[in-house]
């Protein structure tokens, strides 16, 4: 990073060792009373846990004190770094410098697509987060689709992000799948499932409150004002209705067939579940 961050593990080595230091007390005060109950104690003994409990009283007021801030650090510091990687994600490119532009979960990384005739050109760049500076990983690679780009992040760079990934309950990455769907291949909604014919002329359905879930899950929510069941954006001119799961069902539309888009949102709703707009 550009900035100089705190760092707060030193916080945590001193309350790491007031924590010795209170058993330490312990054993030595034991010691020193020669291991007696109570009940046998004399003068000298009762001066000498009068003396343990004062210093166990301020080693533990400067544990916490430190704990404290150390936690203050932490979260500070992590503040500066998304602070300085929302700064920096985009530095060294433009505005229509390349059609896709991807970041991994662990903001380490992004993969910058552009779109040249029917082939797409991928670049993956590694992020130096003490210098802000991105650095190529690789050189360009040519791929016939986005699905074999996602495939190669995934399986080759162990680059996971919203495009081709998501986190099971255990907290692995998981491999997503995506089938797209013109939006004529719509056949019913009802309010358990969407009917899809798919290229095999076979019906595909997607199960409306397992999405329900799944949206949930990938935003972290539990209890959203409206019953979602999937995103919906404008990308290269097509409008992408996108129902999470595995595999992620994606129904798009283009200019034309616009009223069969407000048809099927207004069909979702009439049956009591939206689409999110992230646009």
């Amino acid at each position: 990073m550009k900035n100089k961050t705190t760092h707060p593990e030193r916080y945590y080595y001193v309350s790491l060792i007031c924590l010795i230091l209170l058993f330490l007390n312990f054993y030595r005060t034991d010691n020193w009373t020669g291991d007696k109950p109570f009940s046998e104690f004399v003068g000298r003994d009762w001066q000498l846990f009068a003396v343990f409990l004062i210093e166990e009283f301020i080693i533990i007021c400067v544990m916490v004190f430190f704990w404290l801030l150390g936690n203050k650090n932490t979260k500070k510091r992590n503040s500066m770094i998304i602070e300085q990687w929302e700064k920096d994600k985009y530095s060294g490119i433009k505005p229509g410098d390349y059609d896709y532009v991807w970041f991994d979960f662990s903001n380490t990384g992004r993969a910058l697509i552009l779109k040249q005739g029917d082939q797409f050109k991928l670049y993956v760049q590694e992020y130096d987060e003490h210098t802000g500076d991105w650095r190529c990983f690789n050189g360009v690679s040519i791929y016939d689709n986005l699905n074999e780009i996602k495939k190669t992040l995934f399986y080759e760079y162990d680059f996971y992000c919203e495009e081709n990934a998501e986190l099971d309950k255990h907290g692995d990455e998981v491999y997503i799948e995506e089938i797209v769907f013109p939006i004529s291949s719509i056949q019913d909604v009802t309010r358990e499932e969407i009917s899809l014919f798919n290229t095999q002329h076979s019906v595909l359905e997607v199960d409306l409150l397992n999405a329900h879930r799944c949206w949930c899950r990938k935003y972290r929510v539990n209890k959203p004002n409206q019953l979602y069941v999937c995103d919906r954006t404008n990308l290269d001119g097509k409008r992408r209705m996108v129902f999470y799961g595995n595999p992620r069902i994606v129904v798009v539309a283009n200019k034309e067939q616009e009223d069969l888009w407000f048809e099927l949102i207004e069909k979702m709703k009439s049956v009591g579940y939206y689409s999110f707009d992230i646009d």
